[in-house]
């Protein structure tokens, strides 16, 4: 399995306890379960980190979660660890989850954001901001070494 992801607190109680780790990757579990093994130590387990997460945000009605995946991967298998710093992007896109459930364990993955010109290292999109009134309007700045080919990309939520 191969994955990257976000832990999401639950902020309906003072605690603001993890309560899921929600997966960026469409071929992935959309959640895994975080364990409480003491008090404030949490446990939970990702087998494979292909694609790391840049970024997320919320929608302004908080309707919606946006997990962005781009970068250079960095990976990590066990038997005493082993890490490739390889320069490939695995995803490039973004991971679009219903989050209109006050509980998080709740929300699900939507799609997946992409873009034809979305491959490789470069170009990819590398920061997003919502609409300030519309939460069906997210806009995206697209990263490219060279600049004349960085652009910005607006992408709607629908």
């Amino acid at each position: 399995m191969k994955q990257g992801g976000a832990v999401i607190h639950d902020m309906s109680t003072d605690e603001a306890k993890p309560v899921t780790f929600i997966s960026f990757n469409p071929d992935t579990p959309q959640h895994d379960p975080i364990k409480e093994v003491e008090k404030e130590v949490y446990e939970f387990t990702v087998p494979w980190v292909e694609s790391p997460v840049h970024e997320l945000g919320f929608s302004p009605d908080g309707k919606y979660m946006l997990m962005m995946a781009n970068g250079e991967s960095a990976s990590c298998s066990d038997s005493k660890t082993r890490f490739d710093l390889g320069l490939t992007v695995k995803v490039n896109g973004i991971s679009n989850y219903d989050s209109s459930d006050p509980d998080p364990r709740k929300w699900f993955r939507r799609g997946l954001i992409k873009d034809p010109q979305w491959k490789g290292r470069f170009p990819s999109p590398f920061h997003m901001t919502w609409h300030p009134t519309d939460s069906n309007k997210v806009y995206m700045v697209v990263l490219n070494p060279y600049r004349k080919y960085s652009s910005f990309s607006p992408k709607s939520n629908d």
